[in-house]
């Protein structure tokens, strides 16, 4: 169904430069080197999440004391669990933060985040034409012109012959602007136009999010008073799950963007154990170690003495 049902026309000046500086921009937002691009923020918040599930898994596996109690030590998990949480929660927060009045103004943002950035990709979706797409890729418009092209100045019996990746990524991509836009092949016009709708198509599930937004606002990042934060439960029940699924929401998101809208790829969410970063070193790595022998827990039971009698001497 092609819910692009209106030709739009861009009135400003030189379109197709203005979505040169846009794309970058937006680029740099989602995927750039920048420690606190939308990609790089997921790689962090992703390793942290996997290392405390692989925590959280063993604990099913750890040995059980004439209780049933598992025979691990309770401050150390406690301090896991509450480090998890907090971290987990302030990343969900900067991912989905809101700087609207920027936005609206069509001033640089503060804040590098998805919603920020479909909120600036909506307000000049007017720049997202098929032309202007293909152009700041420096991919051929006609990929079987391009082709053609291609065969008539190629000897092909001179051995095997690359073609061009561009002309593959041209019709990929056309292919790809046809689905969103709705037609078919023969009404192709580097006019059209991705809907809208695509982008705001985020805007409910980004929504869905609020719920731990609102509870790192009230017991995290601030220190809201009673009255401030009564409408806020202080506790979210299946948290952990609540977490992952922000997660997931998140991902696709970022993905859907980078993959389908700006074509310019996400990549993975998360490395593998014995790969990428963690290809020099064996992630699990003396996990079967314990923490700790009995003459080291008399050291740190005198460590927190000591440090317990020297925040005594902070009385005044």
């Amino acid at each position: 169904m092609n819910t692009n049902k209106h030709k739009y026309s861009v009135s400003m000046a030189q379109p197709a430069k203005l979505f040169k500086e846009k794309f970058k921009e937006w680029e740099n937002i989602l995927v750039g080197e920048d420690r606190h691009s939308i990609r790089n923020q997921i790689y962090e918040m992703m390793f942290d999440s996997v290392f405390f599930q692989c925590i959280n898994e063993s604990r099913k596996y750890a040995a059980k004391d004439d209780k049933g109690d598992i025979k691990q030590n309770k401050i150390i998990h406690y301090f896991i669990n509450q480090s998890f949480f907090k971290t987990q929660l302030l990343s969900i927060r900067k991912l989905v933060d809101k700087d609207f009045n920027r936005v609206q103004q069509n001033k640089l943002c503060t804040v590098y985040s998805l919603y920020n950035l479909i909120e600036d990709m909506k307000k000049n979706s007017a720049l997202l034409t098929r032309k202007n797409i293909l152009a700041v890729h420096n991919l051929p418009y006609d990929y079987e012109k391009a082709m053609a092209d291609f065969d008539k100045n190629t000897d092909y019996t001179k051995g095997p012959v690359i073609v061009p990746q561009e002309i593959g990524f041209s019709k990929l991509s056309h292919e790809q602007i046809d689905s969103m836009v709705g037609i078919t092949t023969g009404k192709r016009s580097p006019d059209d136009l991705i809907p809208v709708d695509i982008l705001k198509q985020f805007d409910g599930k980004l929504a869905s999010i609020e719920e731990l937004c609102k509870y790192v606002d009230k017991y995290i990042a601030h220190s809201a008073t009673p009255d401030s934060r009564k409408a806020i439960p202080d506790e979210i029940k299946e948290a952990l799950g609540k977490v992952l699924n922000a997660h997931k929401i998140i991902c696709e998101t970022a993905s859907f963007i980078g993959n389908n809208l700006l074509f310019c790829g996400f990549g993975v969410f998360l490395p593998g154990p014995r790969y990428g970063q963690f290809d020099q070193f064996d992630i699990f790595e003396y996990l079967n170690e314990r923490i700790a022998s009995k003459e080291t827990i008399e050291k740190l039971r005198e460590f927190w003495e000591k440090y317990q009698a020297e925040t005594e001497q902070w009385h005044k």
